[in-house]
């Protein structure tokens, strides 16, 4: 491949990435970006998603912006952690009328609530679980969610995996992510369960393409 600068750690940064995906049991073809922790990580595939499914609703945001846009609908569990609000706040989708999916007694969401939610969802839809919830270490059933979301004509499903995502390096607990590799992006930080410094997030997106696009672009110029 060519490189624009520093091809050594260009290399060193392709080869953590291709141990994490290994790593986390993730598509081996995926976008990986190391960031300063995991709210930069969640603002980057959340930006990564807004682009694609404008993008496929016929709207290009690097040209157009935003204003008048087509609406992207936002379900999430009525769990979700204020990064994930923060981050739409930041990237102009705002967080006043999000649909939230009711969770169970150990705040797990209730798939079987999603179908009659996503109905109400006639465009473009973002659609964010946990790998675990922050107040119960919970898991939500990806599988359940992976098909639903899939259903819908255009939606994207972002897991939030700054705290349980590890959980996929140990034998015991890699059932708890069944299903969790359809997802069209994830993010997770290495300081929580390793105990790492502070800038070890990582963004994650099943389509490479779609990241590189969000974050530079041909239309960002030669040097980024």
């Amino acid at each position: 491949p060519y490189y624009v600068s520093s091809p050594g750690t260009s290399v060193v940064e392709e080869t953590a990435a291709e141990w994490m995906l290994e790593l986390l049991g993730l598509p081996d073809n995926a976008g990986v970006g190391f960031t300063s922790g995991a709210q930069e990580a969640i603002y980057t595939a959340l930006i990564t998603a807004r682009n694609s499914l404008l993008q496929k609703a016929g709207w290009d945001v690097a040209t157009q912006g935003l204003y008048n846009a087509p609406r992207i609908h936002v379900v999430v569990s009525d769990q979700i952690h204020s990064t994930i609000k923060r981050a739409l706040s930041m990237i102009g989708i705002g967080v006043s009328d999000i649909k939230t999916i009711p969770t169970d007694n150990n705040l797990r969401i209730l798939p079987e609530y999603l179908p009659e939610i996503l109905e109400q969802c006639d465009g473009p839809t973002l659609v964010c679980a946990q790998a675990g919830c922050i107040d119960s270490g919970a898991f939500d059933p990806f599988e359940e969610i992976a098909e639903h979301v899939k259903a819908h004509p255009n939606a994207w499903l972002h897991v939030d995996g700054a705290i349980g995502l590890w959980s996929a390096v140990i034998d015991e607990q890699k059932h708890l992510l069944k299903g969790i590799e359809k997802a069209d992006s994830w993010d997770t930080d290495g300081h929580k369960w390793f105990n790492m410094p502070y800038d070890s997030g990582m963004v994650i997106v099943r389509d490479a393409s779609l990241l590189a696009t969000a974050m530079g672009g041909n239309s960002m110029g030669d040097y980024l």
